[in-house]
């Protein structure tokens, strides 16, 4: 549990802002190991094709489907076992496992001849059972994550985020104490290579899966974690099981892992975590016809001397801001040769402070300090204020791995400051490359429900605003209301009131929706009818205007008839004169760039952009648009 700085390697690019971490990097391997036992190819009644191994071949289906659009890098495989056939292709699988779909990038033939396995079962309901004979016995657990390890081993990439999507509904296979202590010594096996477990167990009211028969005893460490609730029967309620696919399948990555500190040498790990990262389109790749095929290009960035044109060298440049000397004068020039020898690398005179080395622009952002959570004190809960929370909240959660006692001291720290209602006040610096600022630790403590914990315990991190950027708006002087105006606001106010408020589980952002439903029609193949997608977030017109109709005419007919409504505030005359427009920072320009409308920056604004990166800035508008998009495309 102690430690200081030096046990802490954090590393990070000293220009990347916390909250934009990106994880498209990390490619993901998912093997799907779905049961294909009698009872898993059990019909429901009254329905073709609906037998749980049907519906979980049709989540695997749709999880490729959009893997392929959001994460075309990562590979996908399907693994079914309890079948009298054994099929591996040219892999090496064990009896009675049928590798239906090798470990392999997502592609689109690979999702379609699924598809078209899916498709004719739900014409023939008994085409899967003939074509994966189920076996009339169990096959052992054991052997099951034994051969996943092989497919693994054999198949998937070595640099990636491995993990099982274990799906059947049987709570008790081949189950005695000797088969549990080996199927848990292959799990374990299974672990050490880097695979980590998601179990789907299926489950509904006439015959619920029971954790404490076999898998709670296999599965210890997600079963004690909580992470092991079993899943609603697919039979029952397809869509959801989906819905827990989604939320499943993504990734828990931490953005930062820094020691929380109570006071000298008495620190704890953390690790911290991203509860909303905003969804944007992925950037399109530029591709370049040379020939007969179509060949990705790769955009480079050279830095010039502005005047004499020559290309400069990372190691060749400093950092600058206006507002003194361009550049040294030619006395000073030989004063300066001594000091650049004994540095052993090229360094600006210290006679002008416009220019700085990349160690000192460091230095003015995080003033020496190395990353960490530092507890100042505490304050009532209260205090905290609304508008102090200006941007997205971190969620930080005990990291054992740093520190041995971390989640003992973690979870005694959460409940104390719940039960006296008080929040703590910290110096908030996770990482190298984020900048140092205040932050308020506001305990969440855990919630359970039915089908298990709806609400993980832990401390948000809500950073703090520092005075500069408060800003106070102008506030213009407004002409009062009628009293009976307002009553018809305030019952128009009353009706339109939303009963459960905005639950952001239950709306889509509909841009990404139609843009991602053409890109996976494209891919497959597919017809896409965009009036066929439906938006949830259009308002519903009809049911507004029956309930407020009458009181917004009456509402309007209040306003019109109130002679003030005729006056109005005459706002002081602003200057004819044209101003300079204020240069463009990088993120209003990335802002630009993200949506498609850097054509909609001014020549002056593309190439005071470009000056600010040492680009060149002559040519068309044109050039210069194409001159930043290439610029982001490298360093998005």
């Amino acid at each position: 549990m102690y430690g200081n700085k030096d046990d802490w390697n954090f590393k990070g690019d000293e220009e990347e802002e916390l909250e934009q971490t990106i994880f498209e990097n990390a490619r993901e391997t998912i093997l799907f190991c779905i049961d294909a036992a009698d009872y898993m190819q059990e019909l429901s009644r009254g329905k073709k094709g609906s037998s749980n191994l049907h519906r979980a071949l049709k989540c695997a289906v749709d999880f490729q489907k959009r893997k392929v659009l959001f994460s075309p890098n990562d590979s996908v495989g399907i693994l079914l076992f309890n079948t009298k056939e054994h099929y591996g292709g040219v892999f090496d699988v064990k009896d009675h496992h049928y590798l239906l779909q090798p470990i392999q990038q997502i592609n689109a033939p690979q999702i379609k001849d699924l598809m078209a396995l899916v498709e004719e079962a739900e014409v023939d309901s008994t085409l899967l059972k003939k074509k994966f004979e189920p076996l009339n016995h169990a096959v052992p657990m054991a052997t099951v994550f034994s051969c996943c390890v092989s497919v693994f081993r054999q198949c998937a990439p070595k640099t990636s985020v491995k993990r099982v999507f274990l799906i059947t509904n049987n709570d008790k296979p081949p189950n005695k104490p000797h088969d549990i202590s080996v199927a848990n010594r292959t799990y374990l096996d299974l672990t050490d290579l880097g695979v980590s477990v998601v179990p789907f167990f299926l489950s509904n009211e006439s015959n619920p899966f029971d954790l404490d028969r076999f898998y709670s005893g296999v599965l210890s460490d997600l079963y004690e974690a909580g992470n092991m609730e079993p899943v609603p029967d697919p039979i029952l309620g397809f869509d959801q099981l989906l819905e827990e696919m989604r939320i499943r399948e993504s990734v828990k990555r931490a953005l930062f892992s820094a020691p929380l500190q109570f006071g000298e040498d008495f620190s704890i790990g953390v690790k911290g975590y991203g509860l909303i990262i905003e969804q944007k389109k992925p950037v399109a790749r530029k591709y370049a016809n040379v020939g007969q095929t179509m060949e990705e290009t790769e955009a480079v960035t050279t830095y010039f001397d502005s005047e004499q044109q020559t290309v400069v060298t990372k190691d060749q440049m400093v950092y600058g801001f206006k507002g003194g000397d361009a550049a040294p004068k030619k006395g000073e020039e030989e004063e300066e040769e001594e000091e650049e020898e004994d540095a052993g690398q090229p360094r600006p005179s210290r006679k002008r402070q416009n220019f700085f080395t990349a160690a000192e622009i460091r230095e003015f952002k995080t003033f020496g300090l190395e990353p960490g959570i530092k507890i100042l004190g505490f304050k009532d809960k209260d205090t905290l204020r609304f508008h102090d929370n200006i941007k997205h909240s971190y969620f930080l959660y005990p990291n054992e791995q740093a520190y041995t006692g971390s989640t003992r001291t973690f979870n005694a720290l959460l409940k104390s400051m719940a039960s006296k209602n008080k929040i703590a006040l910290a110096l908030f610096f996770p990482r190298r490359g984020s900048s140092p600022c205040f932050a308020m630790l506001v305990p969440q403590v855990e919630e359970v429900n039915e089908q298990g914990q709806d609400v993980p315990p832990g401390l948000n991190v809500i950073t703090l605003p520092f005075v500069d950027e408060i800003h106070v708006p102008p506030i213009n002087p407004s002409k009062g209301a009628e009293d009976d105006e307002v009553n018809l606001a305030i019952a128009m106010i009353k009706k339109m009131t939303l009963r459960e408020g905005y639950d952001p589980d239950n709306y889509l952002n509909p841009s990404l929706g139609v843009y991602y439903g053409i890109l996976q029609a494209t891919a497959l193949e597919e017809e896409f009818d965009i009036e066929t997608f439906k938006d949830t977030t259009r308002p519903d017109y009809k049911t507004i205007h029956e309930r407020v109709g009458k009181l917004m005419a009456d509402w309007k007919t209040a306003i019109n008839s109130n002679p003030a409504s005729e006056e109005y505030v005459v706002e002081p005359a602003r200057s004819t004169s044209k101003r300079k427009a204020a240069p463009m920072g990088e993120m209003q320009v990335r802002d630009r760039y993200n949506d498609g409308r850097l054509d909609k920056l001014t020549v002056d604004e593309l190439k005071s952009f470009l000056k600010s990166k040492a680009l060149p800035i002559t040519g068309r508008k044109a050039e210069l648009v194409d001159r930043v998009d290439q610029w982001f495309t490298t360093h998005s």
